[in-house]
């Protein structure tokens, strides 16, 4: 063979396998994007591990990976996806969103708390995180400090309706009951048919003795399909307080 084919065939060889096996990353990594806007999570979480299998540091194909897990439940293995793109690209901050979501699904709310923290640091007009940071620290039982959260974006956006009622909640847990009465009655006039706001005002009702509007308000919430979206708690109420 002629010694130039042969130094050619040396160093291009393992250039044509990079780009062969490039070329697979990505038709598995489409393939399983195809299964997500499918809303099939299995099967596009075989493809994206193929595609990771190819191409070791594909963090799209973490990030997609970890998008389904969260679909399927498998939140521990979500985690651990998003750990890898953070690890990968740290740019990429828009992931911590993402895991600190399943952090708060998962019951770790300081690590949830960690995560907004951290894009609010870099990005402190984020949104997505600093609401998201005001709903987990209301689980956590931080009630002040999710005050300020949704203080802060009420002060941007005086027509956000979901951070009126959300900073109801923390005012009721912490007595502030006419001030809590305030902001969820802003929530229902700005959106009337959120039935965790009628859930929210009822509670308020209830630690205002004032049972009959807080009966008014159980019945709306449950009109509204509380239970299809958040469970029994309002009909656990309407039995204690309105039978």
């Amino acid at each position: 063979m002629n010694k130039l084919l042969i130094v050619l065939s040396f160093f291009l060889g393992p250039i044509f396998l990079f780009q062969s096996c490039a070329d697979k990353s990505l038709e598995h990594y489409e393939k399983g994007v195809e299964c997500f806007d499918n809303e099939n999570y299995k099967d596009a979480i075989n493809e994206f591990d193929l595609a990771i299998e190819l191409e070791e540091n594909y963090t799209d194909a973490y990030y997609k990976s970890g998008i389904s897990k969260i679909n399927t439940g498998d939140y521990q293995s979500a985690i651990e996806d998003f750990n890898k793109v953070v690890e990968l690209a740290p740019e990429k901050i828009f992931v911590l969103v993402y895991r600190g979501d399943v952090f708060g699904i998962m019951g770790d709310y300081k690590s949830a708390i960690a995560d907004y923290s951290t894009i609010l640091d870099i990005n402190p007009d984020h949104f997505q995180a600093k609401f998201n940071r005001g709903l987990a620290r209301n689980m956590s039982g931080d009630y002040k400090n999710a005050i300020v959260d949704f203080n802060s974006i009420i002060d941007h956006s005086a027509d956000n309706a979901a951070s009126y009622n959300h900073r109801a909640y923390s005012k009721l847990k912490l007595g502030m009951l006419n001030e809590a009465l305030v902001d969820v009655n802003k929530t229902i006039k700005l959106f009337n048919q959120d039935p965790l706001a009628y859930r929210n005002r009822a509670l308020i009702y209830l630690e205002m003795d004032s049972l009959s509007k807080a009966c008014i308000n159980l019945t709306f919430a449950t009109d509204m399909g509380f239970e299809d979206k958040f469970g029994n708690e309002v009909n656990d109420l309407y039995n204690a307080n309105c039978r």
